[in-house]
């Protein structure tokens, strides 16, 4: 997985409680581990990433493609992990150990969720050189 985040505090290495510290969880060796600060700052509280909701904003204007949905990063992550191949129509056979996976939608229309949605290497990426924008537009209020 990349570094992913909209502050500098986002790409540091970061030590997590594995089991929070108001559930009970210890600070000793058996209950730390490292973590990207996004994933730690996301993760919070909770006893795993993915139960997480760390996402507010559900919509943003592109600056190409107007108002579209964005998927919540850890169920993104997630559906990565467990298909961890390229699920292009071709029958690309990039898989997750050796080359980097992209999340884009089947249909451009409707909600970006898991059932509306692919995992792409570089090459099949629909929303390649497209998909990253800056922080004023991820901040920007959807309506």
């Amino acid at each position: 997985m990349r570094p992913r985040g909209l502050h500098a505090v986002d790409l540091t290495i970061q030590i997590d409680h594995v089991r929070p510290v108001r559930a009970g969880g210890a600070t000793d060796d058996e209950n730390l581990r490292f973590a990207c600060g996004w994933c730690n700052r996301a993760k919070s509280g909770h006893m795993q990433l993915y139960g997480a909701s760390s996402w507010v904003n559900h919509r943003i204007q592109h600056p190409l493609l107007g108002w579209v949905s964005i998927p919540r990063p850890l169920w993104v992550v997630r559906m990565t992990q467990l298909r961890a191949r390229c699920e292009d129509p071709s029958g690309c056979s990039a898989t997750l150990a050796t080359n980097e996976l992209y999340v884009a939608p089947k249909r451009t229309t409707g909600a970006f969720n898991p059932s509306n949605c692919r995992i792409y290497c570089d090459v099949h990426d629909p929303w390649a050189g497209i998909r990253f924008v800056g922080e004023k537009v991820l901040s920007a209020k959807s309506p």
